[in-house]
């Protein structure tokens, strides 16, 4: 058996033995991954671990098919700071869709209990339409939640993401009844561009409500 760093041919006893799995997931190797679970040289969690990180899908589907852990976090600095995420998140941190979709598609929570910004977010942040339609339409929680006011439809209207405005609108991103609308309209007068603006011609009858 022949695996190494990227493209290197050398023989298997050349490399680490703990960095075999993560150099078969790097090269993109899939039959070199099933190889080494076969011959159990393989942690199934820790080789889904890898190809999450380095993203690569269709070892991920693989893996996840073979019964990997869904729920298992990955480690990624934001913000300076080293934060466990979930598989989705990861994705969505990654500005990562196809990723996201085989993910979402194993039936993976488009949720992160575990962490403070919901995957939304990203989708958000990187102006990624298709990502947050994925998300939406899988049951992503677009509602604010108590005492926070900082949820995804005033994050788009921040970050100016017209057509996620847009979106989240239509799909009924609603204020909470102790949720001042002005405060909401202040958002867009200060942060949204002249599209932003546009999207709400009629003033607070342009709020969606529960």
């Amino acid at each position: 058996m022949r695996i190494c760093l990227d493209t290197d041919i050398q023989q298997l006893s050349d490399c680490h033995p703990e960095d075999w799995v993560r150099n078969a997931i790097e090269g993109d190797s899939l039959p070199a991954v099933k190889l080494l679970l076969e011959d159990d040289v393989a942690d199934v969690n820790e080789a889904l671990g890898y190809a999450i990180e380095l993203r690569r899908v269709s070892i991920v589907d693989f893996l996840l098919d073979r019964g990997a852990d869904p729920n298992i976090r990955i480690y990624a600095f934001v913000t300076n700071f080293e934060h466990s995420l979930s598989p989705v998140s990861y994705a969505g941190y990654s500005n990562d869709a196809v990723l996201m979709r085989v993910l979402l598609d194993h039936g993976l929570d488009v949720e992160d209990p575990d962490y403070d910004l919901r995957p939304i977010f990203w989708a958000i942040k990187y102006n990624n339409l298709d990502m947050a339609r994925m998300l939406i339409y899988r049951g992503a929680d677009i509602s604010p939640q108590e005492y926070d006011l900082d949820w995804p439809l005033s994050q788009a209207i921040r970050f100016g993401r017209r057509e996620i405005v847009q979106l989240l609108l239509d799909k009924g991103g609603p204020l909470r009844p102790s949720i001042d609308s002005e405060w909401l309209l202040r958002l867009v007068e200060d942060y949204g561009d002249e599209q932003v603006k546009q999207l709400f011609p009629h003033g607070l009858l342009d709020i969606p409500r529960n």
